[in-house]
């Protein structure tokens, strides 16, 4: 999505969010970390979906909210 942008036009919202950032932080950087080594990532994602509102979640620990199925 970042190497080939024209290829998610979906997405445009979010990649000048992202844009953004990386102007606003010189060391941002975007990695990829396969599902298998962040489990917990992809569980908080796919929760995220099912929630029909923006939802952010920064922190070192889980949700009170968040059902625990790991």
């Amino acid at each position: 999505m970042i190497n080939e942008p024209q290829e998610w036009p979906s997405f445009a919202t979010e990649l000048e969010k992202i844009e953004t950032l990386h102007i606003c932080f010189p060391d941002f950087k975007i990695i990829h970390v396969p599902r298998v080594r962040s489990q917990f990532s992809d569980f908080l994602a796919k929760t995220a979906r099912t929630f029909r509102m923006e939802l952010f979640f920064i922190g070192c620990s889980i949700p009170v909210w968040l059902p625990r199925t790991l």
